[in-house]
């Protein structure tokens, strides 16, 4: 590990093993921008293929909050370092996304768009049927609408059985 992955890693265990000790995490937050204070780092959670670590390792905490990497500017402060590694110890904090320290997440998939569903024409409808095409379908559909149209659910579905079999047995 180079230096800042190394000092930022320390700084999260510094914090979470003894928060009261507030010069440890201070000293902890100093030896990380010491080691950002020339040039900026970037550590990468390497998700790829991983399983998320309930240990306590930089990486681990990472992944645990589905963080891609961390970046730390050149000369990024070390209260902005203690911003980033508590919010990378907490379950719920928001980890910053912009600053001199801030963290990228792992891009999440896009939700596909729900197609509208596409019902085919019916071939025969129960309005506007030609009654002199077929005397017997238009008695059919009359008595199914009004069936329809009184709420009688048993007779709609006796109707609607009488049509089916009658368009069974039509040649047309």
């Amino acid at each position: 590990m180079t230096a800042f992955p190394a000092a930022f890693e320390r700084l999260l265990v510094q914090l979470h093993d003894d928060p009261d000790d507030e010069q440890g995490w201070k000293d902890a937050a100093a030896a990380a921008a010491a080691a950002v204070a020339q040039k900026p780092a970037r550590v990468s959670a390497g998700v790829e293929g991983s399983q998320i670590s309930s240990r306590l390792t930089l990486r681990g905490r990472l992944r645990a909050r589905a963080a891609d990497w961390v970046e730390a500017d050149k000369g990024a402060s070390p209260e902005d370092l203690l911003t980033m590694a508590r919010a990378l110890l907490s379950e719920n904090e928001p980890l910053p996304l912009t600053g001199s320290v801030r963290a990228e997440l792992v891009p999440l998939p896009e939700a596909p768009v729900a197609a509208p569903i596409d019902f085919p024409a019916t071939p025969v409808a129960l309005g506007g049927i030609d009654p002199d095409a077929d005397p017997e379908l238009e008695r059919l559909a009359d008595a199914a609408r009004d069936a329809v149209d009184r709420r009688m659910w048993p007779e709609v579905l006796s109707t609607g059985e009488a049509l089916l079999a009658y368009a069974e047995s039509s040649p047309a």
